[in-house]
Parts: structure tokens; C-alpha cells; sequence
């Protein structure tokens, strides 16, 4: 940023060649500084087709729909990473492909989740027998997984009643949320980005009805709580080491964060909610994005999941433990060897390129 607002490419990344001649190393103050920046690209390109990924889609579907699946799914709905049923369903979901994830795959995500989970986030407060890691979910886990059972057609909120109120429940006063229990009992505790996007998501994107008012306050405080960070800043020093990843789009995203995702996310809440944003809270993001990927082809820069190679699993006898190796499946595997153009980035940044330039969400 400049004195005076602004973004300054230069100061932020170095010399750099500037596409399209456009010249960034000035203040953005007004949409039509945004609207400028952006180009004139109108569609994003064509890139990899569904159908070359049909062999890994079918094989994920087959899958989630095996005995395999569904046991694993009893035992746990979560653990272990990466190969899980609740993986594969979040990467279908991702592709715009929830319609094929099997019915009977999801019922029983559902029947686990209501089965296994408590609504209890603090460890100390699980009752004998039962664990945080077993039996709590975490608010980024949560929130992800109710997004995709909601989009399936799924009643959600008949077997788990508590979930919405769940994310409520914990916000913190910065207006996010953490799933680190510890950093609730600091003198100034702070959200994680990362723990707090997947919820905002799930009760903006997926309303019961009409927000009740706790869940309005729950958005605005949230949404607002990424503008002041301005979509890339961490809240605390461990966060501000992932700033660098956050600029970089991943895909698959599970419940990871880069700028995209903030910038959609906000985009849609100043949508729904009828609310301004403030140019300088989203002009590093926006203009960031449109240097990168100056004809709207936008590529998975990040392998989201490369930082958790270990998983907790079941051991010979049955018993959880933590370090197993983390798995995987082809589908996944296909997806981290796409480095070129993502038509799944690609059309979420066209769609906010489409909100930036036709609605007036914008203040200034």
C-alpha cells in the first residue's frame, strides 16, 4: 500500500514487467481504478475438459460407493487424510460434480457425523470415554462438510441441529474464529483465516430460510473481519508466515484459504447482505490476481495439503494414533499435477471480475 491508499505492485513484488502496459505503481482509490486494472478479458479459456478427468472421477465415484467406503465412514467420517470418503466427496463437490457423489455415501457421511459428533469444540469438556479428536469437529472440517451435504440435497440441520449454532458459538470478538482450542484462553485471542472462511461460507451460501439475527452478526462480524485484514493479511505471527501461500490459488482447496476464496466470499456477502466494500480492503487482492492472470486463465499455484504429510489413523488393534503416512487417491493425484490452467479457478475469478464490473458492491 501508498500513503494515502492505493496499491503499489512494484513496492509489493519488485520490478516487475506490467501486462497489458497498464501501470499499477499508483493509487487505486475508485472502482473505475478497479475496473481499469481488470482489463478486458471476457471469458475465461477453454482448458481441460471434464472428460479428461473421467477415469479418476469414476474411480472416486466407485469408490464412495464401496463397502470399503462406507465402513471407514462408520468408524469415522473424518480421519484419516487424504483418501478418505470426506476428501473425495469435497474434491467432487469443488469440480461442480456434487450431483454424482452416490446417495448412499452421503446418508451415511450424515448418520456418522450425527453419530460420532458431540457439539462440544474445548477438550477438557468431553465427557469420559469420548475425545476431540474422535468425537468434536473443528469449525473448518464443519463448515466444509455442511456445504457439501447441503448442496447434495441433504437435510442437514434435521440430524445436526447444533451446527449453525456451533459456529456462532465460538466466534471470537475479532469476528473469526480458530480451530487452535488453545488460543481461546490467550489474553487477545485471534481468528485464523483458514478456520474461519469454510463457516462464513457455509451459513451465507446455504441459509436455513432467513438468517436468524445472531447469524447475520455472525457474517458481518466474520466478512469484516477479512476486510480488515485485507483478504491476505495474517492475525497473528504464526498466521502471517502463510501470507505468501495465500496469494497463490490452490486447487483443490478443502478448507485452505488463498485470496480468491476471501475475494468471492466478500464479493457474494456485500451481494446478499447489501453491503459497501472498501476499495483499499480489496485492491491488493483484485489487482494481485489481475497482474497474475491477466487473461483470466488462472492457474493452482499451491498443493494445499502438501504441509500435513501425517494423518491420525486406526492401528492394528484398532486404536487411533497419529503419525500414519496420509493418503491419497487418483483423482487427487491428477488434480496436483495440473499446474496450467484450472477452468474451476478460472470460473470463480471470471464470476468475481462479473460481480466487480456489474454490481456496485464497491465504495468509491
Amino acid at each position: 500500500m501508498i500513503e494515502g491508499g492505493g496499491f503499489c505492485i512494484v513496492r509489493c513484488f519488485g520490478p516487475i514487467r506490467e501486462p497489458r502496459g497498464v501501470c499499477y505503481a499508483k493509487k487505486v482509490t475508485t472502482r473505475a481504478d478497479i475496473l481499469s486494472a481488470l482489463g478486458n478479458f471476457s471469458k475465461h479459456h477453454s482448458g481441460p475438459s471434464l472428460e479428461s478427468f473421467e477415469p479418476e472421477i469414476s474411480e472416486s465415484i466407485r469408490y464412495l460407493g464401496s463397502s470399503d467406503a462406507l465402513e471407514r465412514i462408520s468408524l469415522n467420517p473424518y480421519w484419516p487424510k487424504w483418501g478418505s470418503a470426506w476428501w473425495q466427496m469435497s474434491v467432487l463437490y469443488e469440480m461442480g460434480l456434487v450431483d454424482r457423489i452416490p446417495t448412499v455415501v452421503a446418508n451415511a457421511m450424515l448418520e456418522s457425523m450425527a453419530d460420532k459428533y458431540l457439539p462440544i469444540f474445548f477438550p477438557a469438556d468431553f465427557p469420559p470415554g469420548k475425545n476431540a479428536s474422535e468425537h468434536g469437529p473443528c469449525h473448518c472440517s464443519l463448515g466444509n462438510m455442511y456445504q457439501i451435504l447441503r448442496a447434495r440435497g441433504l437435510d442437514v440441520d434435521a440430524k445436526l441441529p447444533w451446527a449453525r449454532d456451533f459456529f456462532l458459538r465460538y466466534q471470537l470478538p475479532d469476528g473469526g474464529l480458530n480451530c487452535d482450542d488453545s488460543v481461546y484462553f490467550e489474553p487477545n485471542p485471534a481468528g485464523s483465516i483458514v478456520g474461519t472462511i469454510a463457516p462464513l461460507e457455509a451459513l451465507l451460501f446455504f441459509p436455513r430460510g432467513k438468517l436468524t439475527p445472531g447469524e447475520e452478526i455472525f457474517i458481518d462480524r466474520g466478512a469484516e473481519n477479512l476486510l480488515a485484514r485485507n483478504l491476505l493479511r495474517g492475525s497473528h505471527p504464526e498466521e502471517r508466515l502463510d501470507e505468501d501461500d495465500w496469494r497463490l490459488p490452490t486447487f483443490p482447496r478443502f478448507y485452505f484459504y488463498d485470496t480468491l476464496r476471501g475475494l468471492h466470499f466478500i464479493l457474494r456477502w456485500a451481494e446478499l447482505r447489501s453491503r459497501k466494500i472498501p476499495i483499499e480492503s480489496v485492491s491488493d487482492a483484485v489487482l494481485a490476481l489481475a497482474w497474475k492472470f491477466p487473461t483470466g486463465d488462472v492457474r493452482s499455484e499451491r498443493e494445499s495439503t502438501i504441509d500435513a504429510p501425517r494423518t491420525l489413523d486406526r492401528n492394528a488393534s484398532g486404536v487411533w494414533e497419529r503419525g500414519f503416512p496420509a493418503g491419497t487417491f487418483p483423482l487427487l493425484e491428477k488434480l496436483r499435477a495440473s499446474r496450467e490452467y484450472s477452468p474451476w479457478l478460472s470460473s470463480q475469478w471470471f464470476d468475481c471480475v462479473r460481480r466487480l464490473r456489474e454490481t456496485n458492491v464497491l465504495a468509491g
